[in-house]
């Protein structure tokens, strides 16, 4: 708003609505900026002749940021951002922020290192990085400007927050697309909007800009398996355009996978035109941000290493580590069975049962960023003992281990189960009816749990999911309350390339 016509607000903001999504208002005392900018009677103003959010940039001194976001709090600002620079007030004024009810927003100047913001990034909505010095119009972005995006978002990432990220600056119709591959999701247009004769020519320019961008967007997902490692670069549609496939080095060390990943990378994508970064889909309970938790079973030397972080260094690509179900129920929600969908539980079934939760248009997380281990749900106290060195896990009867382990007496492996079955073998119908029992008693519970719209179904043992659905079902008429009983229960859209998928789209 610093770039509209002040004499003609009024007429300025009723022809920029259209093509806006939040007003973005800087405030300044002098400190950061030499300029003096707007105060609360105006915004509370602005605040009852616009429908859309209000974004209030604050750029003042520690000694009166407090004041100003209460004042602003009161005129009406649905967003309110401080620097990082303000370090001195910078926990108690996100407390205030917190406390007011108004999305908290953190702004980075150019010459300051982006880690500086991270012990913030649990507290924020959204997060500005300059691409110019502040305060002065009209300059070129900055070289750095791109790299520091990039940095961010790989922030952001490993946060496992959703954090708008914003490039403010040197915006012009030629650096929105390198802004947008950089990781940028919004831009602050001033004058390339308000000095437009015509307004929607200019957006219309813009949005073809940020499309085609968008449209060449690319990203890495990688899989990290006990006995293979895998990687493909996926488009923005969610297709995989190559990949590449070896066997694991996983008792050599985290350094020997790591020297596969960045060789994987550079036979699939030696072009890093358009790659937006990396995402790592591994097994087993993991610490998004420092690799597998202590005090599971990993290979030699995995465990408490920074694992992302040795990644992105050997690829030089921001690098998001999630865990491999996880991982395969964003590929789903993203691009699979749960496209459109706000609420699903993927479950994988196969050596073990994992899962990934989505509530809410949110994946869950948890402490860690280790929730959904769904196959450590205890279903009996005493019962068989599971590979986590508990009692009853749901995975100690009802994974491909489990199975497989039931019906050795009578077939070589599951597959060969699912085939009988189908062609009508009683003793296979009976051995897969109860498979199904199984997964049916631990679907209710999670119902029960996250009443989702879908529950999706992945991994090997659901190749035979037309054998399994029906005795689900109808173990689900008897556990599941009735107002659970008709979620749909769906096979899984993207195979074993959900992972793969799900891990490129995080940094998508």
């Amino acid at each position: 708003m610093w770039s509209a016509d002040l004499i003609r607000l009024a007429d300025d903001l009723a022809r920029i609505e259209p093509h806006a999504d939040l007003l973005h208002i800087d405030v300044a005392d002098g400190h950061f900026a030499p300029a003096l900018l707007f105060f609360p009677d105006l915004v509370a103003r602005m605040r009852s002749a616009s429908t859309r959010p209000i974004h209030v940039h604050l750029m003042v001194a520690d000694a009166v940021l407090l004041e100003q976001i209460a004042q602003f709090a009161d005129a009406g600002a649905d967003l309110i951002s401080i620097h990082v620079e303000n370090a001195a007030v910078a926990d108690a004024a996100l407390s205030l922020l917190a406390s007011r009810n108004v999305a908290s927003g953190m702004v980075a100047r150019i010459e300051t290192p982006v880690a500086n913001l991270a012990p913030y990034l649990d507290r924020l909505d959204f997060l500005t990085l300059l691409g110019t010095a502040i305060g002065v119009k009209g300059q070129g972005l900055d070289p750095t400007a791109g790299p520091r995006l990039q940095e961010a978002k790989a922030l952001i990432a490993n946060s496992g927050r959703n954090i708008v990220l914003a490039a403010d600056g040197g915006i012009r119709d030629t650096t929105v697309p390198l802004l947008r591959a950089a990781g940028a999701e919004t831009v602050v247009m001033g004058s390339p909007a308000f000095g437009a004769p015509d307004l929607a020519a200019r957006m219309a320019s813009a949005t073809r800009a940020l499309a085609m961008s968008s449209a060449r967007a690319r990203a890495i997902g990688i899989d990290i398996g006990g006995t293979s490692l895998r990687a493909a670069p996926v488009d923005s549609s969610g297709r995989i355009l190559a990949r590449e496939e070896t066997a694991t080095l996983a008792q050599a060390g985290p350094e020997a996978v790591v020297q596969q990943i960045a060789d994987l990378v550079a036979k699939i994508a030696p072009d890093r035109s358009g790659i937006t970064g990396a995402g790592i889909s591994s097994p087993g309970p993991i610490d998004t941000e420092r690799g597998p938790a202590s005090g599971v079973p990993t290979p030699a030397g995995w465990s408490n290493i920074p694992i992302a972080s040795m990644i992105q260094t050997a690829l030089n690509l921001p690098v998001r580590l999630e865990n491999d179900a996880i991982a395969a129920a964003i590929g789903e929600w993203k691009f699979g069975a749960g496209q459109g969908l706000s609420h699903l539980v993927y479950v994988t079934i196969s050596t073990g049962i994992g899962g990934g939760i989505i509530l809410d248009g949110k994946v869950l997380h948890g402490r860690m960023g280790m929730a959904g281990h769904i196959g450590h749900m205890t279903i009996d106290r005493d019962g068989a003992p599971c590979a986590c060195g508990n009692r009853g896990c749901w995975e100690a009867y009802a994974s491909g281990t489990a199975f497989a382990r039931r019906i050795a007496p009578h077939f070589p492996n599951p597959k060969s189960a699912f085939t009988a079955a189908t062609s009508g073998n009683p003793l296979a119908l009976q051995l897969v009816t109860e498979e199904a029992d199984w997964l049916g008693i631990g679907i209710a519970n999670l119902l029960h749990l996250f009443s989702p719209q879908t529950v999706i179904l992945g991994g090997g043992i659901a190749n035979g999911f037309s054998l399994l659905l029906p005795g689900i079902q109808q173990r689900l008429q008897t556990n599941a309350m009735p107002a659970f009983r008709a979620v749909p229960i769906v096979p899984a859209a993207l195979g074993e390339n959900a992972g793969l998928v799900g891990a490129a789209a995080m940094v998508m």
